[in-house]
């Protein structure tokens, strides 16, 4: 069975960003979906826009709770508010992966630190990740990381049973 990975794409909801930035972030989301199933993933999306908001938030981590994803992978396309990947990651309740991209242009890395240092904060289990979408030691990592994390979600509730002496 492949990992199912749930992928969530956010910035800031801020109305004053340029069309260009937010039709960015909206293309990076695109290509987070495509590295991420080339990596032999079962990519689960709650929608193909941008979570911007609370109720953003709200709405597609019960989506991707419903579709029993194993770990969360929260692309930041810019910056973004940490309670928004808090208020995501209580509603998911998987292990939480966050991804900027290192491209020219980018800026997600001050949104990504702050979101994965939220979530570490309140305790949640979380990695983060910066680099490129077609650059191999990412992928390796995002792999690596999301394949452990899908791992260990398999095993929540199972028990062990050793008979015997010693």
């Amino acid at each position: 069975m492949k990992p199912k990975i749930g992928l969530i794409t956010t910035m800031s909801p801020d109305s004053t960003w340029p069309d260009s930035v937010v039709s960015k972030v909206q293309e990076d989301h695109e290509k987070a979906r495509t590295a991420l199933e080339k990596l032999g993933f079962d990519v689960v999306i709650a929608d193909t826009d941008i979570s911007r908001t609370k109720e953003d938030m709200r709405e597609h981590g019960g989506i991707l709770r419903s579709a029993s994803v194993e770990v969360l992978v929260l692309y930041v396309g810019t910056w973004t508010y940490s309670n928004m990947a808090v208020h995501l990651a209580e509603r998911v309740n998987v292990p939480v992966l966050v991804w900027t991209d290192s491209g020219a242009g980018n800026l997600g890395i001050v949104g990504g630190a702050i979101a994965r240092g939220a979530l570490d904060e309140v305790g949640h289990t979380v990695a983060l990740v910066h680099g490129d979408f077609n650059d191999a030691s990412t992928l390796e990592k995002i792999r690596i990381w999301c394949t452990g994390a899908a791992g260990a979600m398999r095993l929540r509730g199972t028990t062990l049973g050793v008979g015997g002496s010693r």
